[in-house]
């Protein structure tokens, strides 16, 4: 508990240390969210309209209606963030009427704090996950670190209110109390697997890719549990699926359903793998390592079979979509919540990393680059997404070894600006005084 604590609060330091949000149009809705629900109690936006109307991309993450202004995205997110907001904004409140402009500002701060936070939660989670697989201390050290610090928990997770950081939290507690239901079987524990299962689809609908592989392993194990299991599950998926219904007239909610997954899969899986852009063996070559899990896991294949199934059918899922490389971020953003569970597949094969000078060498080598090319996102500022040329229209760019997000991190100046709402909770602490 000690250690998992330790992970916890280093890695949320870490994750503050740059004093910057590095967000997206993405994240936006999200990051109002809380302060809708908090102030009037309702998801509708309209009270941040006006702040967008002029920009020309806000029909990309909001939606328009004559009942309101709505997130195009799943709401989950935001109403986890609700508890890191809730002081905040009620001690704003209580000293000034700020204004949506200044509402705005205060979430840019927010969402970084609540994505650190839970992203931070996630690593002490993932530390419990590798020791229930039986990874020894120092295996679990070094992969609690990679995830921590060598993923793109650091760049994209813990720095803005995405999906990604909540999504990797659900799916690791699921994770780990699919374990610790599989030693001790009751009602109680298959409900809690079920619920974290539940809310895992419900913050990101790719999610369901996850679920079924392991309630999959769980009715091979146990026909009781996986009863259970369902039960949550039904409940919370019953639910998305009436609002996305209502809200959407879709069952998927904004997502197109099968528009957009039309390119061709060699195309896709060759960038999402290699390009000097997103490619997930150039920003996370540890993840060659899992590979070999199948020679190591004699005892143990079901669990990670699940898992593997996991990663295949996201890579393959991410490598069909026409924008596999995830619009403006830094790395490869669309199989964020593939890498902690790359990681736990080398749990098996710790044992011949470690007995192997070449092959300690080799992984403590992959981990060290992991690491230095998300510090370089986390600290450099780049404006690499859209100079010279907006990535979604020149994805060629996409390619260029001479000039990509590393390159272009490491000639880039340190990031120094503060967070802009700091001024403004300054400014109203001194109003307040006066």
């Amino acid at each position: 508990m000690k250690t998992a604590g330790a992970f916890l609060v280093i890695s949320l330091v870490v994750y503050l240390s740059n004093w910057r949000t590095i967000n997206a149009g993405d994240t936006q809705p999200a990051s109002l969210l809380p302060i809708a629900l908090m102030l009037h109690g309702s998801i509708d936006l309209s009270m941040f309209e006006q702040h967008y109307r002029n920009d020309p991309t806000n029909s990309a993450f909001f939606m328009h209606t004559e009942r309101g202004c709505f997130s195009r995205y799943p709401l989950a997110s935001g109403i986890l963030a609700v508890p890191v907001y809730a002081v905040p904004v009620f001690l704003l409140k209580a000293i000034k009427q700020p204004t949506p402009d200044d509402w705005i500002k205060v979430a840019v701060v927010m969402e970084k704090i609540s994505g650190a936070l839970v992203t931070s939660l996630s690593v002490g989670v993932f530390w419990f996950v590798a020791r229930a697989l039986g990874a020894g201390r120092r295996c679990a050290a070094a992969l609690t670190i990679a995830y921590a610090f060598g993923s793109e928990a650091w760049t994209i997770s813990s720095q803005a209110l995405w999906m990604h950081g909540p999504g990797e939290l659900f799916i690791l507690l699921s994770i780990l109390l699919s374990l610790r239901l599989r030693e001790a079987p009751t009602a109680r524990k298959a409900l809690l697997v079920g619920l974290c299962c539940g809310i895992a689809i419900v913050i990101r609908i790719n999610n369901v890719l996850f679920v079924a592989p392991l309630l999959c392993w769980i009715l091979i194990r146990n026909l009781y549990s996986f009863f259970w299991c369902m039960v949550p599950v039904l409940i919370v998926g019953t639910l998305l699926v009436v609002y996305n219904h209502a809200m959407f007239g879709s069952l998927t909610g904004a997502y197109s359903g099968g528009a957009g997954f039309n390119e061709p899969l060699l195309n896709g899986l060759t960038g999402l793998l290699f390009s000097p852009g997103r490619g997930l063996l150039v920003y996370f070559p540890i993840a060659v390592f899992s590979i070999a899990w199948p020679f190591f896991a004699a005892q143990t294949k079901g669990i990670y079979l699940a898992l593997s199934a996991f990663v295949l059918f996201n890579v393959i899922l991410v490598g069909k979509w026409v924008a596999w490389y995830g619009g403006w971020c830094y790395g490869p953003r669309l199989l964020t919540e593939t890498q902690p569970i790359l990681l736990l597949l080398i749990v098996p094969v710790w044992s011949a990393i470690s007995s192997s000078r070449l092959a300690l060498l080799a992984f403590s080598s992959c981990l060290v680059w992991s690491i230095a090319i998300q510090a370089l996102g986390a600290f450099r500022q780049s404006n690499w997404d859209f100079e010279p040329k907006n990535i979604d229209y020149s994805r060629e760019r996409l390619w260029n070894w001479a000039d990509n997000p590393v390159s272009r991190a490491i000639q880039s100046p340190v990031a120094k600006s503060p967070w802009p709402s700091v001024k403004i909770i300054q400014l109203f602490l001194e109003e307040h005084k006066q």
